[in-house]
């Protein structure tokens, strides 16, 4: 992929990276209809070439749209090698599978993203969202310097975090279908004493939960659980793999996934891909 160039001479985005977008449209073509991408794509990249023209910056090809969508589909890629690069190493079996549910899931909080997203010390800074810290500022009601400072840091975070973009994306971005035929991968079972037969209820969003907690406990704790490869028959279960148990608050927490869970992270994010093609689309023809 390649950032825009000023020199008129050169191709502009949309035909520096064509062969990375035609090689994006097969994985996709369920979701959106050929002509309509290659327009849409073609809109997001000449949009991006004009901000470049009007407006250059070091970050502009880092905070781009197209960037976003080609290299989500980089990161599944590498995921699909990674796959491959498997084979009879113990290592790999045990370590890979955790970090490729993780890269796949760091695509739902990327594709989850504000159309113009910032880190804190440039909100703060940029006269751009100037008007939107002091709406912010003119709420906060207090006098101490390191309870203002919080609060400020968590509005922030309400409109930029990396668990809001996560559940935009979710809740926002990929359709209620597509959002509960991935949810319908997870199982979490709950019982009040260990080995009890009382399963105790549990709603979807526990299970969006659970999906955030792996990505962030990967990120945060290096710490994830994954089902060995090639060695998942040892804890199948009518098509369930186990992932954890986990003992909270005398609660036992059984977590498992059936066995196209992979697949269904993957298909959620090339769904995620090509909502956000469609959305952008729609968006600037209204």
């Amino acid at each position: 992929m390649e950032e825009c160039k000023m020199d008129s001479s050169i191709d502009n985005t949309f035909n520096s990276n064509k062969t990375a977008i035609d090689r994006l449209y097969p994985l996709i073509e369920k979701y959106i209809e050929r002509s309509f991408y290659y327009e849409s794509i073609e809109l997001i990249c000449n949009d991006y070439d004009i901000d470049c023209d009007k407006n250059f910056k070091n970050t502009n090809w880092e905070n781009s749209l197209i960037r976003k969508i080609l290299q989500t589909h980089e990161r599944i890629k590498l995921t699909d090698c990674l796959l491959q690069d498997i084979s009879n190493s113990f290592f790999r079996q045990y370590e890979y599978p955790k970090l490729i549910t993780y890269l796949k899931l760091t695509c739902f909080d990327l594709l989850g993203q504000p159309d113009k997203w910032v880190i804190f010390s440039d909100w703060i800074n940029s006269k751009k969202y100037k008007d939107q810290r002091d709406i912010i500022i003119s709420k906060i009601e207090t006098h101490d310097k390191l309870e203002f400072s919080q609060t400020l840091f968590l509005k922030y975070q309400e409109i930029f975090s990396v668990k809001n973009s996560f559940f935009r994306f979710l809740n926002e971005i990929l359709p209620f279908e597509n959002k509960k035929e991935l949810l319908d991968r997870i199982e979490i079972k709950k019982f009040s004493e260990p080995f009890s037969k009382v399963n105790i209820e549990v709603i979807d969003k526990e299970k969006e939960e659970y999906l955030y907690k792996i990505r962030n406990n990967y990120t945060h704790k290096i710490y994830g659980k994954a089902p060995i490869h090639g060695r998942e028959s040892k804890s199948r279960r009518e098509n369930w793999l186990s992932r954890e148990i986990i003992y909270k608050n005398n609660i036992t927490h059984c977590y498992a996934t059936s066995i196209d869970f992979e697949e269904k992270l993957k298909c959620a994010v090339y769904i995620g891909i090509a909502e956000t093609i469609k959305k952008y689309a729609i968006k600037k023809i209204i």
